[in-house]
């Protein structure tokens, strides 16, 4: 379960990847070794999937969508394996899914021109059968984005710690549970908790909370 601080570095890394780790760190008021095992933990838990840059469409000469909805009598695996060899191997196919209902697959295209589309079509049916592919042109995007809503995962709220343990480089504000960076410890108190205890019996000055080992 993620804490405010996580929700904070996803929704940084989901504006900007390449947001600098230092930024990041000042933001969640969190020194940049604990922002970076933070971020290290967020990975190998596959809530970051990956990084990457989105580059400017018109730049690229690639300003026309398309969605193309595709229908076929074939339901066979061939069929299948065969059409996703195909639509892999085509770079202006950038989404492909299959849908209940009466239609089998909608792809999402980009074009340099309406036109082009039939390079693509010819591409998609000179080794394959379909029943129909009919291609919808986009008129207006009206919206596009990568981000993530975060609202639908579960959000543990922070626990202050004892004041006297701080972490070098950080913030002493930022004494607080550390979201996934906890779990590991939590667990270890929990096995440590759950060791037999020792029979031998020890008395110490009244107040006194010593610690043997």
């Amino acid at each position: 379960m993620l804490d405010d601080r996580d929700f904070k570095i996803l929704g940084l890394l989901q504006g900007d990847a390449d947001c600098s780790l230092d930024m990041i760190a000042s933001v969640v008021n969190l020194s940049p070794s604990a922002c970076a095992r933070r971020i290290k933990l967020l990975k190998e838990r596959r809530y970051i999937a990956s990084h990457a840059f989105v580059l400017d469409r018109e730049r690229m000469r690639l300003p026309t969508t398309a969605y193309v909805i595709v229908k076929t009598s074939d339901h066979s695996p061939k069929w299948s394996r065969e059409f996703r060899a195909i639509v892999s191997n085509i770079p202006e196919i950038l989404e492909v899914h299959q849908l209940g209902g009466e239609v089998d697959y909608i792809l999402k295209v980009v074009l340099p021109s309406a036109e082009h589309w039939l390079d693509v079509h010819q591409k998609l049916v000179q080794d394959l059968p379909f029943l129909t592919i009919a291609a919808h042109i986009s008129m207006r995007e009206l919206k596009a984005t990568t981000v993530l809503p975060m609202t639908h995962v579960g959000r543990r709220r922070a626990k202050n710690r004892i004041a006297g343990s701080k972490r070098e480089g950080a913030d002493p504000s930022a004494s607080t549970d550390d979201g996934l960076a906890s779990d590991a410890a939590k667990a270890n108190e929990k096995r440590t908790a759950a060791r037999p205890q020792s029979t031998s019996v020890k008395f110490e000055p009244l107040g006194c909370d010593k610690r043997i080992g």
